[in-house]
């Protein structure tokens, strides 16, 4: 387990540019490259987080769990800002 939260800080470490954090959600755009489209349905930094959050839940231990109830919260406060509800009319 400990080898799995090193893996998932060290990805954390490598999305602090992720364009998620960076310029936000964005659609296609035709100034936007590939990499940089549709982060908000791939996996971004608050995935990495939230499956972080998971890790620790699996560990099981009290420290393991406040800390993982604390990344909950702050991915769940977060993706409100970066990903509001859309409503789509068909």
């Amino acid at each position: 387990m400990d080898s799995l939260l090193r893996d998932i800080d060290l990805a954390l470490d490598y999305l602090q540019a992720d364009p998620v954090l960076v310029t936000g959600t964005q659609l296609v755009a035709d100034d936007v490259d590939f990499f940089e489209s549709y982060r908000s349905l791939r996996m971004n930094y608050y995935a990495a987080l939230a499956l972080k959050a998971r890790m620790l839940l699996y560990r099981g231990d009290e420290q393991s769990r406040n800390e993982a109830y604390r990344i909950g919260r702050l991915v769940d406060s977060q993706q409100r800002k970066q990903f509001p509800e859309r409503v789509y009319v068909l």
